[in-house]
């Protein structure tokens, strides 16, 4: 009976053992896939400020009397988006607020607007309207597009559709035949990027570097990349 047990037990380790020291046959290969995406959200940002009429006059008036009001150039910003079929829901009023005292004591005051805009398109003809003295400063405070989530998810799919194609004809190269998925995990799970800088595209001094046309940010896109590793046995 001891005897028994020893051999069931013998047998039993020599089983696990095997079992152990048994491998599947594997590849491990990572499959990517870009894509590049004209935006098609993208939030303008235009900062206005009050202002002296002497100060473009004449350079050597040292007191000004004249100040361009606020309303006065805001009234200028509505017009000219509304000439550019921009819709009023999609201007919102971002920043308010004031500018040191002059020697005269008052405050200039100063407003940010921010401008919803579906084109790069829309952004030249808007910009060469601007009165150069009424603004402070123009940037693009964002940009995104609106069905980013199902580009990235076909990125995704692209990417180990790739993963598959590689590990198959790397397998039938040494004669053998791609098996099962064992595993799957992203190497790069959000992967975002763009050529096109997002802020200051213009300078303060926007008289001598607003655009003609939009053609520069026409080539501006968004950047998707996903990496992903997929393990596969090999038959």
């Amino acid at each position: 009976m001891k005897n028994t047990q020893i051999t069931l037990l013998f047998t039993l380790f020599s089983i696990l053992v095997f079992a152990q020291d048994k491998t599947e046959k594997h590849i491990n290969v990572t499959g990517s896939a870009t894509i590049e995406i004209v935006p098609d959200e993208i939030n303008l940002e235009i900062e206005v400020k009050e202002y002296w009429k002497e100060e473009f006059e004449n350079k050597k008036v040292k007191k000004f009397k004249t100040k361009v009001s606020i309303n006065e150039i805001e009234n200028r910003i509505i017009a000219i988006l509304s000439k550019n079929n921009i819709n009023k829901e999609d201007v919102v009023i971002s920043k308010i607020g004031n500018y040191g005292r002059n020697f005269r004591k008052e405050f200039l005051i100063g407003k940010q607007y921010l401008i919803k805009l579906n084109s790069f398109n829309k952004i030249a003809p808007i910009v060469n309207s601007l009165e150069f003295k009424d603004v402070k400063s123009i940037n693009i405070a964002s940009y995104d597009h609106s069905r980013i989530i199902e580009y990235r998810k076909q990125v995704k799919i692209d990417a180990i559709k790739a993963a598959k194609d590689k590990a198959t004809y790397l397998v039938e190269a040494i004669g053998e035949k791609l098996g099962k998925v064992i595993t799957i995990s992203e190497v790069n799970n959000d992967y975002y990027s763009s050529n096109f800088i997002r802020t200051n595209a213009y300078s303060n001094n926007i008289s001598t570097t607003q655009p003609s046309d939009s053609s520069d940010f026409n080539s501006k896109k968004i950047k998707l990349r996903y990496e992903i590793n997929v393990k596969f046995a090999i038959q």
